[in-house]
């Protein structure tokens, strides 16, 4: 079974997350989890702690739900280490927009990918299906 990949590296746009989903069932329970963030059904949701997920260059990275929106940014690295620690902080509206992108990917059940913020401080990206080549 793929397992799904957490990824922060330097990519073309810039610092960039990579969320690298292969099943459907991630994309589910993606969908499910910002939902019940939206439903203060849960406070966050901590990608590290989700099950069948591969992290690299990252020892935290959490969305919670915020009145105001936060921009997550590199700024977020340890000192030079090039490990980022990112908590992202998204308002009601913005979860919205966030699940309109996912259901797009369900939707389509073909290789695609989605950018989650609409920043150049840091890019994050879910892929579906995709093959990413980095190196």
């Amino acid at each position: 079974m793929k397992r799904t990949t957490l990824a922060y590296y330097n990519g073309a746009y810039g610092p960039t997350v990579l969320i690298d989903v292969h099943l459907m069932s991630w994309l589910v329970l993606l969908r499910h989890l910002i939902r019940n963030l939206m439903d203060d059904v849960i406070d966050r949701i901590d990608f590290l702690q989700l099950e069948n997920i591969e992290v690299s260059n990252i020892s935290a990275f959490i969305l919670v739900k915020s009145a105001k929106r936060s921009y997550p940014c590199a700024d977020d690295l340890k000192a030079g280490s090039g490990i980022l620690e990112l908590t992202w902080a998204l308002d009601f509206d913005q979860l919205c927009h966030v699940i309109g992108l996912i259901d797009r990917l369900i939707e389509c059940d073909s290789a695609g990918h989605q950018y989650l913020t609409d920043d150049d401080r840091l890019v994050i990206e879910l892929s579906y299906k995709e093959c990413h080549m980095r190196g």
